[in-house]
């Protein structure tokens, strides 16, 4: 790892930490019954736009070349799920 790392990035690197967890955390939720599906999808999507924007502001000479064009490919698209689920039982195990 690079030893020479500016503070933005290690904020981005934080974001991205957190936001893993919240995503685990919400999908534990759903899973256990405490949230409905499109809550969960909501609260997601609420927390990938925040980490999109945290990007946007944090970053200007991100990560490794490859690192970057694949965190921008990634960050710069849309969310991964363009509409809400039309099954409400999407995900559920039976």
């Amino acid at each position: 790892m690079n030893q020479n790392i500016d503070p933005e990035e290690m904020m981005m690197r934080a974001n991205l930490r957190e936001f893993g967890q919240r995503i685990a955390m919400i999908c534990a939720l759903e899973e256990g019954g405490k949230l409905d599906c499109d809550e969960a999808y909501d609260r997601i999507r609420s927390i990938w736009k925040r980490l999109k924007e945290s990007k946007k502001n944090l970053l200007h000479d991100p990560l490794s070349l490859d690192e970057k064009a694949d965190f921008d490919a990634l960050l710069d698209s849309d969310f991964p799920f363009s509409d809400k689920p039309d099954d409400p039982n999407l995900g559920r195990r039976g």
